[in-house]
């Protein structure tokens, strides 16, 4: 083989292996977060935010299944300090279950820790919905010095301890379970 010839085939084994690696990416489960504000509401302070969730086949398949996903927000509200480790002074996860009911064809949205459920026709609906975070408590004011800068914190995950047995398994074994956002984080005012 010639030198022309080794070049040619480099770049079709190149090629093929970028047309079997993009469905791989494609299908990657991405979850993060898009914008945070928070604002201070009769002495406490709130947080509103905009999460992108973006499911892998697998796990659109477990959801198909009737099996659940749950979702875990955490929020928490850091001194930062100089020579010492930061102090967390607040922590907040927010639990949400995904379904899909297996008689009407529909996808429940059961926030976890208050019970309120909403159902929705598409997965997509639902999923905009779970991304959509409003009011959520974070601080009392009155806890925070006035002359201190502190930062807040978010992400969210798929609750992998939350899976049943035989999926647990596999979200240890397979990326596309692992899935979390990095945190995201901002000054509080």
């Amino acid at each position: 083989m010639n030198k022309a010839d080794g070049e040619k085939w480099w770049g079709v084994w190149l090629l093929a292996l970028l047309l079997v690696a993009a469905p791989a990416r494609a299908d990657s489960p991405s979850f993060r977060v898009e914008d945070v504000q928070t604002r201070l509401e009769e002495g406490v302070y709130v947080l509103d935010a905009r999460l992108k969730l973006h499911l892998s086949r697998d796990m659109r398949g477990a959801l198909e299944s009737g099996l659940p996903l749950v979702f875990k927000v955490r929020i928490e509200v850091i001194r930062p300090r100089r020579f010492l480790w930061d102090e967390t002074l607040a922590t907040i996860t927010q639990r949400y279950e995904l379904q899909l009911h297996p008689l009407s064809g529909q996808y429940v949205l059961r926030h976890l820790n208050t019970g309120i459920q909403q159902t929705f026709r598409s997965l997509d609906a639902a999923l905009a919905q779970l991304g959509n975070l409003r009011d959520i408590p974070v601080i009392d004011a009155k806890l925070l010095a006035p002359d201190v800068t502190y930062r807040g914190r978010i992400r969210v995950v798929l609750d992998d301890d939350a899976l049943p047995m035989p999926l647990k398994v596999r979200a240890y074994t397979r990326s596309g379970w692992r899935v979390q956002a990095p945190w995201t984080t901002w000054s509080l005012p």
